[in-house]
């Protein structure tokens, strides 16, 4: 029943005699576009907008690799497998990268998304896989190790928490920020609410296979991640928990370097790949009419 209908409406809005006169109500259609921009939700289009189209290559410093834009919607769209059928690389990851953006607060500024995006572009080679390459005697570097009289031999594994034979393999580098070793396996499944979740074969495998936990350990590191110096012979804080606050510091080199540094415990990749992708993030996600020299967008 229309009038039946109209007069439902009008019993919910506000009565007003009418608009004053000789004015002209408006939204300023700016306001339109800086309140859209706070979604932070990145399409396909986005993707392809935000991915560098090649990097350089670690050994030869000389662009390679490079990408079209069929090659991204494989990566963001299709699940990969290796030799052995394992999956590394998970279905539909471009749904599940876009909720964690929002999930952690990376929304809030294209600066702290192009941070993020430039880091993980390394770790995953722009998408590519979301395991730690190597064959299986790579990963003994994992592996905890005892000499003669029991004692523990191998300072990494004990840095990571393996104490168990296989787990060097077993809590190998996945998502797409390699969460490595039992302890952080183990860290995530707390903050999931199951400290045991990912410590067996097949819940570690999951941080490969499932998009969602592939993306979201990746997210639960960046916000957990509390940089540490050492002072008078002791490892203190340094700085605020998270790196957001060291993304939020700005978008130099050095910027990326600090931020590299806690990802990857290093500089590596960072003049190849972290910072030429971090440079051609930032400029497709704003407004800057001055274009990097690193800006190389997917035709």
């Amino acid at each position: 029943d229309w009038d039946k209908f109209i007069a439902h409406v009008k019993a919910l809005c506000i009565d007003m005699v009418g608009l004053p006169s000789g004015k002209v109500w408006h939204f300023d259609p700016r306001r339109f576009i800086t309140h859209f921009r706070k979604c932070g939700w990145l399409g396909e289009g986005d993707l392809i907008r935000v991915i560098r189209e090649s990097v350089k290559n670690s050994k030869t410093h000389k662009e390679g690799d490079f990408l079209s834009k069929e090659s991204v919607m494989t990566r963001i769209l299709q699940s990969k497998n290796n030799k052995d059928n394992v999956i590394i690389r998970p279905e539909n990851i471009k749904e599940s990268l876009s909720r964690i953006i929002t999930n952690y607060g990376f929304n809030l500024s294209s600066l702290r998304i192009a941070h993020f995006l430039s880091q993980i572009f390394c770790e995953t080679g722009r998408l590519e896989v979301v395991v730690e390459y190597g064959l299986d005697n790579y990963f003994n570097k994992y592996e905890p190790k005892k000499d003669y009289a029991g004692k523990e031999m191998n300072d990494l594994a004990g840095t990571l928490g393996n104490t168990l034979v296989g787990d060097g393999k077993r809590f190998k580098g996945r998502g797409i920020i390699q969460t490595t070793g039992r302890k952080n396996y183990e860290l995530y499944g707390k903050y999931k609410g199951d400290a045991e979740k990912f410590l067996t074969d097949a819940g570690a495998a999951t941080l490969a296979s499932n998009a969602y936990y592939a993306c979201d350990t990746g997210g639960f590191y960046w916000i957990q991640k509390q940089r540490m110096r050492e002072h008078n012979g002791r490892r203190i804080s340094w700085g605020s928990l998270s790196l957001h606050y060291w993304a939020d510091k700005g978008a130099s080199y050095d910027d990326v370097k600090a931020i590299t540094k806690c990802v990857n415990g290093g500089d590596h990749g960072l003049d190849d790949v972290r910072w030429p992708c971090f440079e051609h993030a930032l400029y497709a996600l704003n407004d800057s009419i001055v274009k990097p020299n690193n800006f190389k967008p997917i035709e």
